[in-house]
């Protein structure tokens, strides 16, 4: 799933996928990225179309003369590590992307922390066009995972939902926890078991595999 043009995730009755579109108000020549819903209901299928999180041109150019450019969330979104989870309101759903602070990944002691950029919505936000996609900082529940716990690496290889929670795995560490519909989201950590975890950027050739045993909670 590291394609533009792809299926990002999907949950129950729903599948979230995104497109490349050409758009011409861009500010870079680079196309847009557009997220969509397929809903494969009892009531028949249909398709909805996410709120940008991207801005235009004309977008920028009135946050810089009304003084505001300074003040607006930047959302940059990848290529990997986003997620679908649907909630118990009707027609609720989170789509939510996790970036790590990377520049802490080397700070062993310092807790688990990054940024959520996620889209709370429900049917009736869809229709009236209210919803809009927004920054969430968050941190490890209490203090307890580290970076210390990712050995100096991470790399989500797939996003699950899981209850009231979407679950950023990577197969050579761990699992990351957070609950994307809560409004003061926070992060755990689950270390797969691994007889073997390699610092930095994981070797698959010399990477032990999980053994057949209870995974343990780190901290």
């Amino acid at each position: 799933m590291c394609s533009f043009d792809t299926v990002v995730a999907a949950h129950g009755e729903a599948v979230l996928f995104r497109l490349k579109i050409d758009y011409e108000r861009l500010l870079s020549p680079h196309k847009a990225v557009d997220y969509f819903i397929y809903w494969a209901g009892p009531s028949g299928p249909k398709l909805t179309l996410l709120p940008r999180w991207y801005m235009t041109e004309l977008e920028i150019l009135a946050a810089e003369k009304g003084g505001s450019w300074n003040r607006t969330q930047r959302i940059t979104m990848g290529i990997r590590g986003t997620g679908l989870l649907l909630t118990g309101c009707e027609g609720g759903f989170v789509v939510a992307e996790l970036q790590l602070n990377v520049d802490k990944l080397e700070d062993s002691d310092a807790p688990l922390e990054g940024k959520l950029i996620r889209l709370c919505s429900d049917r009736e936000a869809v229709a009236t066009g209210t919803d809009k996609w927004e920054v969430k900082y968050t941190t490890a529940r209490g203090g307890k995972a580290k970076f210390g716990d990712l050995c100096g690496w991470w790399r989500t290889d797939v996003v699950l939902p899981y209850g009231n929670y979407l679950c950023w795995v990577d197969y050579f560490r761990g699992i990351i926890f957070c609950d994307v519909n809560h409004h003061s989201p926070d992060l755990q950590y689950l270390s797969l078991p691994l007889e073997y975890v390699p610092l930095g950027y994981p070797d698959p050739l010399c990477i032990a595999l999980p053994e057949c045993a209870s995974p343990r909670v780190e901290r």
